[in-house]
């Protein structure tokens, strides 16, 4: 797992606001990155740097900025002060993260992309397409194209980066490592199915699910498959997250299912939501002290992670969860397919705010960082909340 820390405006050079009601926060807090997909490679979804926001001060959460395109949001990557994104209309944008304004935007092959960005050592990689489409690398300062790799059929999984190479799912039910670099393949591995399922990497293993209904592990240097799982012919749509040794993943029978990373031999399931064509689950989970939070048609829950054992369940009957949480500093952030995002506590699941935007909050799944939330809607914007300032 890694993820970049820059000690700009660090406790040095102390920074104080007013928030109102919520008094004096210090603004002493190390600037820290959302890299990718998920926050790290193992999709924990769980920022733990972040201490601007908390149960206590979310309430006076208020819109901060918006930013406008001609298509949909994939969800974004906050590195270093610019959040980067890509957007149904067929462009990657960068922009500065506290303002919205325009840092560049590069058009790319493929059409739009629903795949969320990874931007690590400076370098923003990204799949586009559906039946055609392309992976490509860009230089995160400016946007050019570094190298592009064309799969048989669009890349609509997100990809993770770890040590010097590129991994993510395709159309083409196949898994592919590339060279971070050059884009060269390492490996490709084939599955039965499309993988829309985007992958988590820990521990030398690529884990990652397919339409198929199966979750694959695979070897990370090699693409050799070390065990599969099948989730009972129900496809899987979720992305893994994984945490001491556990990999999660949400299933469309509406239960979510804990396997032994080595074996893949299942630890526990549990029932977040009703069957299939009511309650599936297309969310990822997030996992944060022990505490794994997923979304599902009508329900959010809140599962002991080592148990699977309910904690609580959020009263949101009338909404459905497709994108994934995020958990930072004890509040737990999911968007809806209405327009909201809510922000609950995640000890009680409480709901401490309701954050609404113009359309559903769907393949744009919230990042939390430096004390400001984002989330595209399919309202076409990209949405920023912060406390006042």
């Amino acid at each position: 797992m890694k993820y970049g820390i820059s000690l700009i405006r660090y406790a040095a050079q102390l920074s104080m606001w007013t928030i109102g009601w919520a008094g004096i926060v210090s603004l002493a807090q190390a600037q820290t990155n959302w890299q990718q997909l998920g926050f790290d490679n193992t999709h924990s979804g769980w920022n733990q740097s972040e201490t601007l926001l908390s149960a206590a001060n979310v309430g006076a959460l208020q819109p901060l900025w918006t930013f406008s395109t001609n298509g949909t949001f994939s969800s974004p990557a906050v590195v270093d002060g610019v959040l980067y994104v890509g957007s149904g209309d067929g462009h990657v944008y960068a922009m500065n993260a506290s303002t919205g304004a325009l840092v560049w935007k590069t058009l790319l092959g493929g059409g739009g992309t629903s795949s969320s960005p990874a931007v690590v050592n400076g370098t923003v990689y990204i799949g586009t397409g559906v039946d055609i489409g392309f992976f490509y690398a860009l230089n995160a300062k400016t946007g050019k194209v570094l190298w592009q790799f064309r799969p048989a059929a669009g890349v609509a999984s997100s990809p993770a980066v770890a040590n010097g190479i590129v991994y993510f799912g395709a159309n083409d039910h196949r898994v592919y490592a590339l060279n971070a670099a050059s884009g060269a393949v390492v490996w490709s591995t084939a599955g039965k199915a499309t993988v829309f399922s985007s992958p988590a990497v820990d521990n030398g293993m690529v884990f990652v699910g397919n339409e198929a209904g199966t979750t694959l592990a695979l070897n990370a240097a090699t693409g050799g498959i070390v065990w599969r799982f099948r989730s009972l012919n129900n496809p899987v749509f979720s992305s893994p997250a994984v945490a001491n040794g556990i990999v999660y993943i949400g299933e469309t029978d509406g239960e979510v299912v804990a396997l032994d990373e080595a074996t893949g031999v299942p630890v526990w399931r549990a029932v977040v939501a009703p069957p299939i064509g009511v309650g599936e689950v297309l969310a990822s989970p997030a996992v944060a002290n022990g505490v794994l939070y997923i979304g599902a048609s009508g329900t959010f829950s809140a599962l002991d992670a080592a148990t699977g054992g309910k904690l609580w369940q959020a009263n949101v009957s009338s909404v459905t969860f497709v994108s994934s949480p995020a958990v930072a500093n004890g509040v737990v952030y999911a968007g809806d397919q209405s327009s909201n995002l809510h922000v609950m506590d995640a000890t009680t699941g409480a709901v401490l705010n309701t954050l609404t935007t113009g359309g559903p909050l769907y393949y744009s799944s919230p990042v939390v960082v430096n004390g400001i939330v984002y989330a595209g809607s399919f309202d076409k914007q990209m949405h920023a909340w912060s406390l006042p300032r």
